[in-house]
């Protein structure tokens, strides 16, 4: 029975562990992602009328 309680309690925190790595891993792509889309190439041209 003890036996049995150690495997579960390993188990859970190996699916703990799985749950934050992909967490961590869909968060570094999703920011990585969007410093690359918001990375301005050209220069701001502003035009105005009198």
């Amino acid at each position: 029975m003890i036996f049995m309680k150690k495997i579960d309690l390993k188990n859970k925190k190996v699916r703990l562990f799985i749950v934050l790595a992909v967490c961590i891993l869909l968060i570094g792509g999703t920011y990585a992602y969007w410093i690359l889309t918001l990375t301005q190439t050209g220069t701001n041209k502003i035009a105005s009328s009198s």
